[in-house]
């Protein structure tokens, strides 16, 4: 048996590193407003690229609305819900609108998709990921915001 030992230390420090890696978030924490960033877009969509908001309310439902340099705001509304069916935090957005393609271009017009967006976190900040590639993601405003949590820039929470 003591020829055992060794390798089940090694076996559970492991398992408690692995463990220690997955991000734990819970729908109350998701809720909130995110700003879209895109950190390895090229110099012309950084540039042409409009604002991007995200709210995940309560109730499981979204909006989503991109206001571009010129033109009118696009808004979509739907649903959306955390998934943890796979080890790891997944939110599926439905019919939400993608403004890049996956190689970082704009798609004209913005297509409609369900999206399954993995939640990480950076700090305090949550993040759901769009696009490693191309660093695109959604960032949660606010610090950790819990739900019930008060933030200049969420505008459920006034």
């Amino acid at each position: 048996m003591s020829n055992y030992k060794p390798l089940l230390m090694s076996s559970l420090i492991a398992v408690l590193t692995l463990s220690g890696c997955s991000t734990r978030v819970t729908s109350a924490d998701l809720v909130g407003t995110y700003k879209s960033e895109c950190l390895q877009c090229n110099a012309y969509v950084k540039r042409n690229l409009g604002k991007e908001i995200l709210m995940l309310k309560s109730d499981g439902t979204y909006i989503q609305t991109y206001t571009p340099k010129r033109g009118k705001p696009i808004r979509v509304t739907g649903g959306w819900v955390l998934d943890t069916s796979f080890g790891e935090p997944i939110v599926h957005i439905s019919n939400m609108m993608y403004i890049l393609n996956g190689l970082g271009r704009f798609n004209s017009p913005a297509q409609k998709l369900d999206g399954w967006l993995p939640v990480s976190k950076s700090g305090n900040s949550i993040l759901l990921d769009v696009n490693d590639d191309l660093e695109q993601r959604y960032r949660k405003l606010g610090g950790s915001g819990h739900l019930g949590q008060k933030s200049a820039d969420n505008p459920e929470s006034k």
